[in-house]
């Protein structure tokens, strides 16, 4: 168990609990990640036998070794070791860690060193000699050799260097989102966040004038988003301000309609009173 982890529960009383997510490669709580980590890279270190690639896992020779260790590392924490999501991440983090366990073991024992003293020295502490014998087979091929420059030209080209550290994306945007009120961080600032270097109190060059354009970026498409709401409040208006038009005509005709129907009606009335007053008179005359 580390320090960090041993501290932890004698602090506590009692093991860390682990949170884990279906399809996520880490547990989202930074914390929680970081010593699940940290204890998955202990026991690499010192326990698990490093392969030259990660199919050999599931080899007869391997196959034993992984499920072992989620069986050890969860006997640390207060998680389920049988559960299929917590295997899932675990193996996960087991298999990044095997990867840069192989990268430690060629930086600081093949690297730089001449083959001869590689094969006289024999195997780094805690590594087989069947396993290193594989290793060394693996590094010396050329097919080798020849994806390790094209990877090495790959990462020179990287501009965009983040400043995350060891914690991945997941757990970056899950502090953020925990220091923001719960609110998720939108693209923009979550790449300032993580290409910030608090050392530095900046940002790369490059990093700094992708930030920029990503800024000038939103700010256009704020502005066309604008444009095209403006647009359609106008033909919105337009369109009222046609329907308006249009039932004030229909009232105005309906009004005109009834005042020609009561003119009509008027003109009836006084055509009919003039002919009794006519018959009336004309009675009278007779008389």
């Amino acid at each position: 168990m580390g320090h960090g982890l041993e501290k932890y529960v004698q602090r506590t009383g009692h093991k860390m609990h682990i949170s884990f997510t279906d399809g996520k490669r880490r547990p989202l709580d930074p914390t929680q990640a970081s010593k699940l980590a940290s204890e998955c890279g202990i026991h690499i270190r010192n326990h698990l036998r490093v392969a030259t690639h990660w199919k050999m896992y599931k080899t007869n020779d391997y196959k034993k070794a992984i499920p072992a260790a989620i069986t050890s590392i969860a006997e640390k924490f207060d998680m389920n070791a049988n559960d299929e999501v917590a295997r899932a991440t675990c193996t996960n983090i087991i298999k990044d860690g095997i990867r840069q366990q192989r990268y430690r073991l060629k930086s600081k024992y093949f690297n730089n060193v001449p083959i001869s003293e590689v094969l006289s020295k024999g195997p780094p502490p805690r590594v087989s000699p069947e396993d290193w014998a594989k290793l060394v087979e693996k590094w010396t091929d050329p097919k080798h050799k020849e994806t390790c420059e094209k990877n090495k030209i790959n990462r020179e080209q990287v501009k965009f260097h983040q400043t995350t550290g060891s914690r991945s994306y997941v757990c970056a945007i899950h502090s953020m989102k925990v220091n923001n009120n719960d609110q998720e961080p939108d693209a923009i600032d979550f790449f300032k966040e993580s290409h910030f270097s608090k050392k530095k109190g900046s940002m790369s060059d490059d990093a700094q004038e992708a930030y920029v354009q990503e800024l000038r970026d939103q700010l256009r498409v704020e502005k066309d988003d604008n444009a095209r709401k403006q647009h359609q409040l106008t033909e919105q208006l337009e369109c009222q301000q046609q329907e308006i038009t249009e039932l004030k005509r229909k009232h105005q005709e309906e009004m005109d309609n009834l005042k020609k129907s009561q003119d009509e009606k008027m003109d009836g009335l006084r055509k009919k009173q003039d002919e009794m007053e006519a018959m009336f008179w004309f009675f009278i005359r007779q008389q």
